[in-house]
């Protein structure tokens, strides 16, 4: 991951890709007007993932003004993008090769994106002990679901968050399918697209699988 602008387009659009693991991080414009020292002179964090329904939204498409946010609450917002649609949540039928995981890409690019929030946010003035997660529909069930299985494994790994703010989104807004049901889909959709096996689709522009 890494920090740059996440509004770009081909000039006739949103550009669709999954080279789009950027984050964009807001801060207040001067560092010094914290009191205190070492991790108490830091800004809190808040964390925000974008809505959309898992098929839509950027974190260049501001549900506030985030700039704005950060100067007036005196806090460190960062806003990740991550995959949408078939390239976030497809369920391979085999592991792909260089992937720790059969699908659900788009959930894994939030939490190393929350990772990376606990790794680097200190270089931008923010407490990484002090992270809200602020999820709006999609990006609340997902959140919503992160932070259940956080708790659960409470004890064993260091928090990535440490409070949470749900809006228009739960963890039962959408109930999750079987592991078989959705490669059965991805088998399906494979076939629509005219594709024997998932070398074939991963070369398919996402344009041409998002019709």
């Amino acid at each position: 991951l890494g920090v740059e602008d996440g509004a770009k387009t081909d000039g006739s659009g949103w550009s669709q890709g999954e080279a789009c693991l950027n984050l964009n991080v807001y801060r207040p414009r001067r560092s010094g007007e914290v009191a205190g020292e070492g991790e108490e002179a830091r800004y809190p964090v808040l964390m925000v993932w974008h809505p959309g329904n898992f098929v839509a939204g950027s974190n260049a498409l501001s549900l506030f003004d985030y700039g704005q946010l950060a100067a007036t609450l005196r806090l460190v917002v960062v806003v990740p993008n991550y995959r949408l649609g078939v390239a976030g949540f497809l369920a391979a039928p085999n592991r792909p090769p260089g992937h720790s995981s059969n699908g659900n890409w788009g959930l894994l690019d939030l939490v190393e994106s929350a990772r990376w929030v606990q790794r680097h946010i200190g270089l931008f003035g923010g407490a990484e002990r002090s992270v809200t997660l602020l999820g709006h529909s999609a990006g609340a069930l997902m959140a919503h679901l992160l932070t259940l299985q956080q708790q659960m494994q409470q004890g064993s790994n260091t928090p990535l968050w440490h409070r949470l703010i749900l809006a228009s989104g739960t963890a039962g807004l959408k109930p999750p399918r079987s592991l078989r049901l959705a490669q059965q889909e991805t088998l399906h959709l494979a076939k629509l697209a005219g594709c024997n096996d998932l070398n074939c689709l991963a070369r398919k522009p996402l344009d041409e699988l998002s019709r």
